[in-house]
């Protein structure tokens, strides 16, 4: 079972015993980030996620040696792959962006 990213910030920010507006203070002090209360709380209510460079510096601030142990990530979907062709056709469709919404409506997106 994959915890959620805001759970597990959560439990390494109570662990410290601090509060989210002392981690946005130590965000701002230690690492020149100003992140809101508000935002910190968004992001372990994962109603939002923390850049990459929020991120590493909370998993700095919780002392969370390997972040990648810690937070796997699990793919949302099987890969996507496309074709040689297809490359093309979509460089072709880039090169015409007029084109676009009849495109879209004839694959009906």
């Amino acid at each position: 079972m994959n915890m959620k990213i805001g759970s597990k910030l959560k439990e390494y920010r109570r662990r410290h015993g601090w509060s989210i507006a002392r981690v946005s203070a130590e965000l701002c002090k230690r690492y020149e980030l100003d992140v809101s209360g508000k935002t910190i709380y968004g992001w372990e209510s994962d109603q939002s996620l923390p850049r990459t460079q929020s991120f590493l510096a909370l998993c700095e601030l919780y002392q969370i040696e390997r972040p990648y142990e810690e937070f796997p990530i699990s793919p949302r979907q099987k890969p996507f792959y496309i074709t040689s062709d297809e490359c093309v056709m979509l460089s072709k469709i880039r090169e015409h962006p007029e084109f676009r919404d009849i495109i879209n409506r004839i694959l009906d997106i």
